[in-house]
């Protein structure tokens, strides 16, 4: 898995890929979609956690910068961060509704603290039953200094 992601995250940021190629990363696990179904309503039976070239394009313009991450008090996405996405969305501490995205779909928020604080972004395609990677940040964690 991590392999075939590496090479996904690689061609994604190469020179102009085609926009609509993506990776399934596996089926959504059931406590998942118990947590989903309860705090929401939204059933992602079925369903699979996907990633596209959109997706990892617009996290790395967005959310890549050190400089401008740190000013936010985030820490800048690196190509490796894609690689706790499985872990993150299959076993969150925290997943809730966060509401629709700009053009209309339901977005559910993963949460884990892994160090720092992770936040995953993903969208809920009906259609195709997939829940598909909007975005992510990286908080950082604040430590006790006293």
């Amino acid at each position: 898995m991590t392999e075939d992601l590496s090479e996904f995250i690689t061609y994604c940021l190469s020179p102009n890929p085609p926009e609509n190629k993506q990776i399934v990363l596996g089926p959504i696990p059931l406590l998942v979609i118990e947590k989903v179904l309860l705090d929401s309503g939204i059933d992602l039976t079925d369903y699979v956690f996907t990633i596209d070239v959109y997706a990892i394009r617009h996290i790395m313009k967005s959310h890549g910068n050190k400089l401008r991450e740190e000013a936010r008090g985030q820490k800048a996405i690196t190509v490796y961060d894609f690689n706790l996405l499985h872990g993150i969305v299959s076993q969150p501490d925290i997943v809730f509704y966060d509401g629709l995205n700009r053009i209309g779909r339901d977005v559910l928020q993963f949460q884990k603290r892994i160090g720092d604080l992770h936040i995953i972004l993903k969208e809920v395609r009906t259609g195709k039953k997939q829940l598909a990677l909007n975005s992510m940040r990286i908080i950082k964690a604040k430590w006790n200094q006293g």
